[in-house]
């Protein structure tokens, strides 16, 4: 089974135009590029283009999926909920000759649009080259307790802490990655995200 791609809120801030517009819902990336190619120059797509780059889980109902609805105190009619305006593939509140009922599916249900996950939680992580000095910090997806992420193979020499030894709750049961006791037997094994932040809030941590 292919693993999702994650983005973190920043990722997808970085498609905030027309010709790359992405944005994020109920915990899904979507790119919305070739749906505003497909009808450029339409009204209905100024509300999507505000919000370009943006999370809009806001428009929808995370139980149905679909866009917020109410009740119109006036007509006692379900009707969409769109403070912004009505936008693409949303039905119009009354009859129209330019509507077409038979659209298929809307945009926000279309599987194809989705380019990978919403990162509900992120951490940074500060790699430094202790030779030259050299700092990069790094903002990536915290996974769930319960699904530890490999962060990569270390080699051997590559991963040095102050006490020498990872904490015993760590020992066995990773999903076969990382060898019991920890103590000396890193090197060649990939290592758990949250096994090395656990090492770096008890001891200093360094990666070569």
């Amino acid at each position: 089974m292919k693993r999702p791609k994650y983005f973190t809120p920043a990722e997808v801030a970085e498609h905030n135009t027309a010709a790359d517009l992405w944005v994020s819902f109920l915990g899904k990336v979507c790119d919305l590029t070739p749906l505003m190619e497909q009808h450029k120059g339409e009204a209905l797509l100024l509300p999507i283009m505000e919000c370009a780059g943006k999370d809009i889980s806001s428009w929808f109902d995370p139980a149905t999926k679909d866009v917020l609805r109410y009740v119109d105190p006036v007509t006692s009619c379900v009707r969409y909920y769109t403070p912004r305006g009505r936008f693409l593939h949303v039905p119009p509140a009354g009859p129209r000759s330019d509507w077409a009922p038979d659209l298929g599916q809307p945009w926000w249900r279309d599987q194809s649009y989705q380019v990978g996950q919403l990162s509900s939680k992120t951490r940074w992580v500060r790699v430094i080259n202790t030779l030259t000095g050299q700092e990069q910090r790094l903002q990536g997806n915290r996974p769930p307790r319960d699904t530890l992420r490999t962060v990569g193979t270390v080699p051997p020499g590559n991963l040095r802490t102050a006490g020498g030894t990872v904490p015993q709750r760590y020992s066995g049961g990773l999903q076969g990655t990382v060898p019991p006791g920890y103590s000396g037997g890193l090197q060649g094994h990939a290592v758990p995200l949250e096994v090395l932040e656990d090492c770096r809030a008890r001891s200093p941590l360094e990666v070569l």
